[in-house]
């Protein structure tokens, strides 16, 4: 069955949260009504926009992450030290960071990604101990378009250097990862 020609993104619905992809990989996401959807005829397929609920690390062709980190430590780590976490003086590190959706999401004739006028990616470090609010960003760039893809990159501190770390070990960290999106309505 043909689609309908979309008109652009509702400015009056709410955004709506909803699981997408495989049963051994859910990925959550946000979509938003076409703004034609109350004009279609009942039996005529509905449009949505689509985004990751959270920006992600983008991931190469053979799916791995698109990131790096070289770590400057503090002295050669001994023979027998199993750890080096400790040791960490600074790093530097860069990625891609990406409100792509999988092909497998944007397959489905009813969801289409949502053209980004602007995507802005921050790194940003939780604030210090009792204060209100996020500290100041350790990375920041911006994209545009559908899948918007923007390099982060930086050299931090120690403590910065020892957050990203362990986020990537899967640690609880103070990072966060925020992506701020403006987009065109119809």
């Amino acid at each position: 069955m043909p689609r309908a020609p979309a008109a652009g993104p509702s400015a009056t619905a709410p955004w709506t949260r909803r699981e997408a992809g495989t049963a051994g990989r859910s990925l959550p996401i946000l979509v938003l009504p076409d703004a034609a959807n109350v004009q279609r005829e009942e039996d005529a397929r509905e449009l949505f926009y689509a985004l990751p609920a959270a920006a992600q690390l983008a991931r190469d062709r053979a799916g791995h992450p698109a990131f790096s980190l070289a770590l400057v430590l503090s002295r050669r780590p001994a023979a027998d030290e199993d750890d080096i976490f400790s040791l960490i003086d600074s790093a530097a590190f860069a990625c891609d960071v990406s409100i792509a959706l999988p092909d497998s999401v944007t397959r489905a004739d009813t969801l289409l990604p949502l053209f980004a006028s602007q995507a802005t990616f921050r790194l940003v470090a939780g604030g210090a101990a009792g204060s209100a609010g996020p500290g100041p960003a350790l990375a920041e760039a911006t994209a545009q378009g559908a899948g918007a893809r923007a390099g982060l990159g930086a050299t931090v501190d120690k403590a910065a250097a020892q957050a990203i770390l362990g986020a990537l070990q899967r640690r609880e960290s103070n990072l966060t990862l925020a992506c701020r999106v403006t987009y065109r309505t119809a």
